[in-house]
């Protein structure tokens, strides 16, 4: 499930995974007192390739002395792969290769838009960062509950960004309305750390084929490590965040959604500043296909230091 970004170019890279829930009249949920485990099935996984659609849509808006300054709004949408090896070794960890095959964007801001799609090449412009990924794979090794050990494939200084990569699923095995936690702390230049706690909760297990476990979440979002001035006030006054997602017995994401809100306001001797976020995202889970008949991706070059 994507995680919100304090950024307009970083929703994207984060978040693997999903498809959209099938049309078809919700099964009746598991009896209460049932538990259910939540895990990566790497074992029936393995040798399966999953292609994904991740659209996000981000507003920023400010406003200087009271004033609306105008609204700068981002789309971008990333066709995703991932290709599941079979797990080597005695360390138990799950392989995945996640490569990026095709990035569109369109940037608004007053005066301009900007369009990027790979497929038709040219200057990405302010998606630069993200178009240069598109056809690199990256390895990830995660465990079954989805915290990744190992990244390869993408410079030291890039690693970080990929650890939250899966969802990170309890160890326990859960009832109907069961919660865990999970924080993510994003540094955000010249005003602190954003620390988002996410709470999920397990609000049904429908049996079908695949059986499906469908998974709410709320997000709250707090400031913290901001710089220490006289002058300066520096404070987050609004903020919302939920979603969902539903799981397969797998661990495979079929559907996920969220959509967060952040307001943070600066008060300094020249005035009152205040910057809004709104981000709404969708993934959507295109096929899963058999990757033998699929080429192996290219490894990857020896990564920048």
């Amino acid at each position: 499930m994507i995680r919100p970004s304090p950024t307009l170019l970083s929703a994207a890279l984060l978040a693997l995974a999903v498809a959209p829930a099938d049309a078809q009249a919700p099964a009746d949920p598991a009896p209460v007192g049932s538990q259910t485990r939540l895990e990566y099935r790497f074992d029936r996984l393995a040798g399966k390739l999953a292609v994904y659609s991740i659209e996000t849509e981000q507003r920023v808006g400010q406003e200087l002395h009271g004033k609306p300054q105008g609204e700068v709004r981002t789309w971008m949408r990333q066709t995703l792969e991932q290709r599941f090896e079979p797990v080597r070794g005695g360390d138990g960890l799950g392989r995945v290769v996640v490569t990026p095959r095709r990035f569109e964007a369109r940037l608004e801001e007053p005066g301009r838009t900007v369009r990027y799609d790979s497929k038709d090449g040219g200057a990405a412009g302010p998606f630069a960062a993200l178009a240069s990924k598109v056809d690199k794979p990256v390895t990830l090794e995660l465990t079954r509950q989805g915290e990744v050990k190992n990244v390869r494939g993408v410079p030291v200084s890039e690693r970080p960004s990929y650890r939250d990569a899966f969802l990170e699923l309890p160890e326990q095995p859960l009832d109907l309305g069961d919660s865990w936690d999970r924080l993510d702390r994003k540094p955000m230049e010249m005003l602190g750390t954003l620390a988002y706690h996410f709470t999920y909760r397990l609000d049904a297990v429908e049996p079908g084929e695949p059986p499906l476990r469908r998974v709410s979440a709320t997000i709250r979002a707090r400031l913290e490590d901001v710089p220490p001035s006289p002058t300066t006030s520096i404070r987050l006054t609004d903020q919302h965040g939920q979603g969902g997602l539903v799981l397969d017995e797998d661990g495979l994401t079929r559907e996920s959604t969220l959509e967060s809100r952040l307001e943070i306001t600066v008060k300094s001797a020249s005035g009152t500043q205040v910057q809004r976020l709104t981000t709404r995202t969708r993934q959507t889970l295109v096929e899963v296909r058999d990757a033998a008949n699929e080429p192996p991706p290219a490894p990857p070059g020896r990564p920048r230091r």
